[in-house]
């Protein structure tokens, strides 16, 4: 009876150490729960931070930004702290004064506190449904908090 549980409690480990969710498919392909909400693409965004993956995280983006992680960070943490759909008008205003990443009406906004090294920022990313997907539009640092 020892030895089964040991062997239960050791395959449970093993299994809970090793990387099944990351978000993929069998076949490597990224999950369509993923992008059911901006933010799931924003858990899935540390997620991926946190285990090194940029293959995966650059998915994440509508056009692929060539993240270069130098290594997994996995003591980030971070809070969304807002969200908002981006109205007609707003967007109308903001690309006013923006030469990038025109928004567009229903685009969403997720403002996030990113912790890294008892280093709090601030982060504003817009995201944009495609084809029935949200995905990372743009995304900037804001102040440090």
């Amino acid at each position: 009876m020892k030895k089964i549980l040991i062997l239960l409690l050791l395959s449970m480990y093993i299994i809970g150490c090793s990387n099944i969710y990351v978000g993929r498919d069998e076949r490597g392909n990224i999950l369509a729960e993923v992008y059911e909400s901006p933010e799931r693409v924003i858990d899935e965004y540390y997620r991926a931070i946190k285990r090194g993956d940029e293959k995966f995280l650059n998915e994440l983006f509508v056009v692929d930004p060539q993240i270069d992680l130098q290594k997994p960070l996995p003591e980030i943490q971070y809070k969304i702290r807002g969200r908002r759909i981006i109205t007609a008008n707003e967007a109308w205003q903001r690309n006013q004064t923006s030469s990038s990443n025109k928004l567009q009406e229903g685009d969403f906004e997720v403002v996030v506190e990113e912790i890294l090294s008892k280093t709090s920022e601030e982060i504003t990313f817009i995201l944009r449904r495609i084809d029935n997907r949200w995905k990372i539009y743009s995304h900037s640092l804001g102040y440090y908090i």
